[in-house]
């Protein structure tokens, strides 16, 4: 199935509002037919935007011609999206406004495998990578005929494979779509009233920091469905979620650019089964090997287009990176292998604190990362976002005495600071806290 074709141009509600303005479904079926004529020309096509209209017309459009696509971060920066193109050897790209640029003077050879979405990897610890798929696979979990027509909110950029399936699922379910360029999470929180938002999808940290935008009052959102995903999600804020929107059905899902969309569960319950283990799930199975998390699903990436570490082991499974811990009936999510800080020869990963920290009463939401320490190397440090009515002083008493009653010494943050919010990515992930 085509992406044109799930386009219903009869349909009134707009197909995506961005940053306030309509764009109906006819409006972005002549931004497909313009790129489609532009386009023609070429064999290799980057879209670097934080539009999501621009995303997916030129995804729309590359499927049209048969040609593959390259979905460039927009907040990367100009340097390391001319890096990139030249690596691929991509000849235009697409921008904002769905201004076009010319990039190199040859022409570059056809791609033998024809129509492909190239998604990148946050590359918050380097260089992207970036990861080769099928629309097939990027289509596999999004079903129509089990979604209602409804508003769906965008919380990530259109630019990531989080932000790509939001796109999807719109077009898939002849929705509406919510986005913005860039806005602060109380002004998507407003959104969520403003336009009657029904699907909200975002990370742990985006909807700890909703729940605090939000107006303590009876007067919520009438969401039908949340999702969340991207990071760890923990049984506190399951049950926060749960007792403020109470009539919303909740999902957590797992999933990843190169794993693609694997499952989603929706017990209440953190983590998943661990029954799942030794059953495919959604037609993924699962093992863990020396604590991390391996899989093999139809939904996964073909291969990095980039010259990255093959992910997968010899004998087809795709390491995942994320460690993991069987307790009971019960699979964990404990933190990314490359999250790991080493303090004075200990390894530690951040994410296991943040879940102490988060335990804490009054603490909203919380960021561990390593601070450089002249002696040990590093040190821990948390950034601490304080409920509203919560003295910040006895608020760090508490913190630092309940980490020393459950935590080895090497784990104890040992600097403690309060910011107003925390950071976010593009990915919608923490990045640490703002002033």
């Amino acid at each position: 199935m085509t992406l044109l074709s799930l386009l219903d141009a009869g349909r009134k509600n707009p197909f995506v509002i961005q940053d306030d303005q309509p764009f109906s479904r006819e409006d972005v079926l002549r931004d497909i037919e313009g790129l489609r004529t532009t386009l023609r020309a070429h064999q290799r096509v980057m879209v670097a935007s934080s539009e999501a209209r621009t995303v997916f017309s030129t995804i729309a459009a590359c499927q049209a011609l048969a040609i593959p696509v390259w979905i460039g971060h927009e907040f990367s920066g100009s340097a390391a999206l001319d890096e990139i193109s030249r690596s691929q050897r991509v000849e235009v790209r697409v921008g904002n406004n769905l201004k076009i640029a010319l990039f190199g003077n040859q022409q570059a050879a056809p791609d033998k495998g024809g129509f492909a979405v190239h998604i990148m990897t946050s590359g918050t610890t380097g260089t992207p990578k970036i990861a080769r798929h099928t629309i097939e696979a990027l289509m596999g979990r999004v079903q129509s005929s089990q979604m209602f027509s409804g508003t769906w909110l965008l919380t990530y950029s259109p630019s990531t494979f989080a932000g790509i399936q939001v796109l999807l699922t719109t077009v898939s379910s002849h929705s509406t779509l919510v986005a913005y360029r860039s806005a602060t999470v109380s002004v998507m929180a407003k959104a969520l009233s403003q336009y009657e938002i029904t699907h909200a999808s975002a990370t742990p940290t985006f909807w700890r920091a909703a729940l605090m935008a939000l107006p303590d009052s009876s007067e919520l959102p009438a969401l039908h469905q949340i999702t969340i995903g991207g990071e760890i999600v923990d049984q506190l804020l399951l049950d926060r979620l749960v007792k403020r929107f109470r009539h919303t059905r909740i999902t957590h899902i797992y999933a990843s650019t190169e794993a693609g969309a694997l499952f989603s569960v929706k017990d209440g319950r953190a983590g998943f089964p661990a029954a799942w283990l030794s059953a495919k799930i959604d037609g993924v199975a699962m093992r863990v090997r020396n604590g991390l998390l391996e899989v093999q699903s139809p939904r996964s990436m073909r291969h990095y287009a980039s010259a990255d570490t093959n992910p997968y082991t010899e004998d087809g499974w795709l390491r995942t990176g994320d460690r993991v811990e069987v307790v009971g009936d019960r699979v964990h999510f404990c933190g990314r292998s490359d999250h790991i800080v080493n303090i004075g020869g200990a390894k530690v990963v951040p994410e296991e604190v943040e879940k102490v920290v988060l335990g804490v009463e009054g603490v909203a939401d919380a960021c561990v990362i390593g601070a450089r320490n002249p002696i040990t190397g590093f040190v821990l440090k948390v950034e601490v976002v304080a409920a509203p009515g919560f003295n910040q002083e006895l608020l760090r008493k508490e913190i630092a005495q309940h980490c020393h009653s459950v935590l080895p010494a090497h784990m104890v943050p040992r600097i403690i600071v309060f910011v107003p919010q925390l950071g976010m990515s593009a990915t919608g992930k923490k990045t640490g806290g703002t002033a």
